[in-house]
C-alpha cells in the first residue's frame, strides 16, 4: 500500500467523521429547537406580564394619591370653621375668604399621584402588546423576533 493510498483513506475516514458529527449535530439541533423556542415565548411573554403588572402597581399608586386629595378636599368643605379647628385636616387649609386653599402635602400628592397615573398607563399600553401577541399569534411574534435578531446582527 502506497503513502498516497494510505493518506487518501484518512482523508475519507476524517470525512466520514466529520459528517457523522455533522448529521448527529443537526439531529440534536432538530430535537432541542423546539424546546428552545417555547422556552423563549414563556420567557417574553412572562417578562411581559411583569412589566404589564408593575404598570398596574404604579397605576393604583397614582389612583390613591389623587383619592387622598380629594377626600381630604371634601372633608375640609364638609366642616364648618369651628369643626376644622377640632379636626385639623392636612390636606387643605382655610384661606382668607373661607374657600379651601391647599397645602404643600396635598400639593406634592396630586402632582405625584398624576405622574403615577400616567407612567402606570402608558407602562401598561407600552408592554401589554407583546404578551398578547405571543398568546394569540406566537409564530408572527418568532417572524418579528427573528426580523429584530437579524436587523442587529447586520449592524
Amino acid at each position: 500500500m502506497s503513502i498516497e493510498n494510505k493518506l487518501e483513506q484518512a482523508v475519507v475516514h476524517l470525512i466520514d467523521k466529520s459528517i457523522a458529527g455533522i448529521d448527529t449535530a443537526v439531529d440534536f439541533l432538530s430535537a432541542e429547537i423546539p424546546v428552545y423556542i417555547e422556552q423563549l415565548l414563556t420567557w417574553y411573554a412572562l417578562a411581559g406580564i411583569v412589566k404589564v403588572l408593575i404598570g398596574v402597581t404604579f397605576t393604583v399608586i397614582g389612583v390613591v394619591m389623587w383619592r387622598k386629595v380629594v377626600i381630604g378636599y371634601n372633608q375640609l368643605k364638609a366642616l364648618s370653621d369651628a369643626e376644622q379647628h377640632e379636626h385639623p385636616n392636612s390636606w387643605f387649609s382655610r384661606g382668607s375668604f373661607g374657600e379651601a386653599e391647599p397645602t404643600l402635602k396635598s400639593i406634592i400628592c396630586f402632582v405625584l399621584g398624576a405622574i403615577f397615573l400616567f407612567g402606570g398607563v402608558i407602562g401598561i399600553l407600552d408592554c401589554i402588546m407583546e404578551p398578547i401577541k405571543i398568546m394569540v399569534a406566537p409564530h408572527v411574534w418568532l417572524v418579528e423576533y427573528a426580523t429584530e435578531l437579524k436587523a442587529i446582527a447586520s449592524n
